[in-house]
């Protein structure tokens, strides 16, 4: 299977969060790294400033005329990134990443639920469907978290949030985009060089430069959680059905269908090596390629089904497994790291048993095939 030529990368964020300066941050480092780079700005930036329109008057004054100028910006997106994509085809096989400046799922943090849905429904689209069509998306934290000397209004118009206002949309728009499949926060732990190279981390962890590893790490759960507690969390809940195919010796190949809120989406991944660190390589398919590959599962595997809660603690995206069917009982707490030397901070709310990173019956493949662990 090869490595896929174009990746599409979504930053987002809480104001004054870093993106205009990790964008110029990220085409540099990626051109050094030898992959081309087309970004796609933000379009909500593009229509307030571009129309002088006072938003905040707007959404507080007239709330339909608000939704509306929100149908307006995912237009515009949309437009934008079809132009992007048809840029793109213009190139050859070299790598090739888009860089957006926030993408549909951010006018969640603007809007209520409702108004959310009429906005997605005019467009043609679904909160799931459009999220998961990116293949990546990094939220930096607003430096009204912890870094407040360094949040300004002074380098973007359209910024007019107070450090509360802007905390509180930080947090509505990571639920935006909680549930995807590749997640990462980049917080204000430290200065913000660090933050502008952790975001080229991720990026070329997600372009797997300079091959694609998965870097993860797997721990065992005494019992399934409060799922109230989980809900309180923020938490996504992603229903998952995966099934594994005939693979050369030493790898895996399994192919993934995930419903989230009515859509489903589908994925072919081929991995290899065992431990922390696997080579992994993803792509996007579709529901009739899905079916034909299912039909071919391995003899004595059944399909594994499992709930998968996404959820932030501490900067860190977790995804916690309640296995269904006959593997019930069984929780898997993982996530996905940029290096191995990466710690991990655990929920204490959790009752870990212990790390099974590594263990052989605790991998998805093994579980199709063996069913539970006897210890």
């Amino acid at each position: 299977m090869e490595q896929r030529r174009l990746t599409q990368v979504v930053l987002t964020g809480g104001p004054c969060s870093g993106k205009t300066s990790a964008l110029a941050y990220l085409r540099q480092g990626l051109a050094d790294r030898g992959v081309r780079v087309i970004t796609v700005p933000e379009a909500a930036s593009l229509v307030i400033t571009g129309g002088g329109l006072d938003v905040v008057a707007m959404a507080a004054a007239d709330r339909a005329g608000f939704v509306n100028l929100q149908v307006e910006i995912g237009r515009l997106h949309g437009f934008l990134r079809a132009q992007a994509l048809r840029l793109a085809s213009l190139h050859g096989d070299r790598p090739l990443v888009l860089l957006y400046d926030r993408a549909e799922p951010d006018a969640a943090a603007y809007l209520d639920g409702l108004e959310y849905q009429s906005v997605l429904r005019t467009l043609g689209l679904s909160a799931a469907g459009i999220r998961d069509s990116y293949d990546a998306a990094i939220h930096l934290v607003t430096a009204a978290d912890g870094a407040e000397a360094a949040y300004t209004l002074a380098n973007n118009p359209a910024r007019t949030e107070t450090p509360e206002l802007a905390r509180a949309a930080d947090r509505r728009t990571l639920a935006a985009w909680m549930g995807h499949p590749h997640l990462r926060v980049v917080d204000n732990s430290r200065d913000f060089q660090h933050k502008l190279h952790r975001v080229l981390e991720h990026v070329c962890h997600e372009l797997g430069l300079p091959i694609p590893l998965e870097v993860e790490r797997k721990y065992l759960l005494a019992q399934v959680p409060d799922l109230a507690r989980l809900e309180g969390a923020g938490a996504h809940r992603v229903e998952i059905e995966q099934r594994y195919l005939a693979a050369p010796a030493g790898s895996e190949l399994r192919v993934r269908r995930r419903l989230d809120q009515g859509v489903s989406t589908y994925y072919r991944t081929h991995k290899t090596g065992r431990g922390v660190v696997r080579q992994e390589l993803e792509e996007g398919i579709s529901d009739v390629e899905y079916d034909a590959l299912a039909a071919m599962m391995l003899p004595d595997t059944r399909a594994v089904h499992k709930d998968r809660w996404c959820f932030v603690y501490r900067s860190q995206y977790f995804e916690l497994d309640i296995f269904r069917d006959q593997l019930a009982g069984l929780v898997l707490l993982e996530i996905e790291l940029t290096t191995e030397a990466e710690g991990v901070d655990l929920p204490p709310w959790l009752r870990v048993i212990r790390e099974v990173t590594g263990e052989a019956g605790y991998g998805n493949a093994a579980l199709a095939r063996r069913g539970l662990p006897t210890a």
